[in-house]
């Protein structure tokens, strides 16, 4: 019997997906196309910048090969003032690039760089590193695309292939998961001063903040459940989270504390490829003490 995708298994769980994002400060993605590996970064003989998390991303769709000038976009600012940049340029261009400081706006304007307002969603589908980002990934990458062809972009992994489909939004860093076509849609028209459907910033599908920590994200979410019409900008201000007995406290805007507790759950894969073990989930409850 064909074993189920592990994203079904954690759908069934109805375990929350919020906290699960992958760690970043600065996102820099680099336009290139045909088929990826396993780690796609790698196989295209591209190297981090430092102090930056890199990714690959190509259009929906046939997967052409890389284009002679490579799209590239750099964003930051997630805590504050999120922004977002970008350019295009050829291979040596961009390993160039890279080599630099990418936050550095005198050497955005070496490369030729400009500040965009319009915003990018990046859809995994990298199917070599788990089954379910190209089954489930894909389609509702064509949605967004559909919806927004010069916003929209297939990623390489950015962890979490049990949320599948997953996609970071930026510039506001937004992680998001179990997506479908219609919320991918929605995320690629959004701008950053918009306000999203109450769904997508649910514990079930807002895996958080790329630059929180995972109790910060946990709060971030409890906090926007409560007040669904808030934009996503500017950043909610959630403070640091406090090491207790019972888990790690975090300060809401309100003054009020959320409690953030880690729990074992039923043995579930983290990957299509992976043998089923303790599933690990947050939860948050208001601290009355």
């Amino acid at each position: 019997m064909t074993p189920s995708l592990c994203s079904a298994d954690w759908d069934d769980s109805a375990l929350p997906a919020w906290g699960s994002a992958k760690d970043a400060r600065v996102i820099v993605v680099v336009e290139v196309g045909g088929s990826w590996g396993r780690d796609a970064v790698a196989d295209a003989g591209l190297k981090s910048p430092k102090g930056a998390t890199l990714y690959v991303v190509r259009s929906p769709g046939r997967h052409a090969e890389t284009p002679s000038l490579q799209r590239v976009i750099v964003s930051g600012g997630f805590d504050n003032e999120p922004w977002l940049v970008t350019g295009k340029l050829n291979a040596p261009g961009v390993s160039a690039f890279l080599s630099g400081d990418v936050v550095d706006e005198s050497w955005w304007a070496k490369f030729g760089f400009e500040r965009s307002d319009e915003p990018a969603l990046l859809v995994c589908t990298n199917g070599v590193r788990d089954t379910c980002c190209a089954v489930r990934g894909r389609p509702v990458a064509q949605s967004a695309y559909a919806a927004e062809p010069t916003r929209t972009w297939e990623v390489s992994h950015i962890g979490g292939h049990r949320f599948a489909p997953t996609a970071i939004h930026l510039p506001s860093g937004q992680t998001f998961g179990r997506l479908t076509g219609d919320d991918a849609a929605a995320l690629a028209h959004v701008a950053t001063t918009d306000a999203l459907p109450a769904e997508l910033f649910s514990r079930a599908k807002h895996r958080g903040r790329v630059d929180l920590s995972p109790a910060q994200r946990v709060a971030e979410t409890w906090w926007r459940e409560q007040h669904p019409d808030l934009p996503l900008t500017p950043p909610v201000a959630i403070c640091e989270a406090t090491k207790t007995d019972g888990g790690e406290s975090v300060e809401l805007p309100d003054g009020t504390t959320l409690l953030v507790t880690t729990h074992k759950g039923p043995e579930l894969r983290d990957s299509c490829i992976k043998n089923p073990k303790p599933s690990q989930y947050y939860e948050g409850s208001l601290d009355h003490a």
